[in-house]
């Protein structure tokens, strides 16, 4: 009976023993499981995410200041427009006096002879006259648009009432002048030519333009 319950006692000892090992190792498989994954230890290649991340964003940064710093394309300067070819002259100002010598002097006999009058020196012939028809020639229509008079002489109302030149009778347009002074005095008008050293008072070239 002692042997039996010896034998029960030792089988009893065996078998706390062995649960004991058995618990021991259950235990240590769930420790280390916890282990692993607990949030105290990084995940595998958790290190190399963070290293790219890094990276990238500095790539980015770099990127962004460079395109920053990177001027922006300039626009295209326009083409500046054809300039008018440079004169042969150093300096170019008005001049001292517009008329000088016998016009002058006419100009402002006329001036204080006919204040009631508008007088315009220099002008185109062609700008004083109308014409009823084309000249016959190619020559004289040349000769026409390049003709001045010296003097215009205009009423308030700015009709021209006479032509006037200072000449010698060597002017080149003189032949033209000659023909076609018949034709203003019969239109209403006057065409005068006074030489330059017979330039008359401002009473006797009111008589001359508006008549005795």
């Amino acid at each position: 009976m002692w042997i039996n319950l010896l034998i029960a006692a030792v089988l009893l000892v065996g078998m706390l023993v062995g649960l004991y090992f058995l618990q021991s190792h259950l235990k240590g498989q769930r420790i280390g499981f916890s282990l692993r994954g607990s949030a105290h230890e990084p995940k595998v290649g958790s290190g190399d995410d963070l290293e790219q991340f890094i990276a990238a964003y500095r790539r980015d940064k770099a990127q962004g200041a460079a395109a920053t710093a990177r001027p922006a394309p300039e626009a295209p300067t326009p083409r500046p427009a054809a300039q008018p070819p440079a004169l042969a002259v150093a300096t170019i100002k008005p001049k001292a006096s517009f008329l000088a010598g016998p016009n002058k002097l006419l100009y402002l006999v006329l001036r204080t002879a006919l204040p009631d009058h508008q007088i315009f020196p220099n002008v185109r012939l062609a700008d004083a006259v109308q014409i009823a028809g084309q000249p016959p020639t190619p020559q004289a229509r040349a000769q026409l648009a390049q003709a001045r008079v010296d003097f215009v002489i205009c009423n308030k109302e700015l009709a021209v009432v006479a032509l006037v030149d200072i000449t010698d009778g060597n002017r080149a347009d003189d032949v033209l002048k000659r023909q076609i002074g018949p034709q203003i005095t019969a239109a209403g008008g006057r065409y005068l030519r006074i030489a330059p050293n017979a330039i008359p008072r401002p009473g006797e070239a009111r008589s001359l333009v508006c008549g005795a």
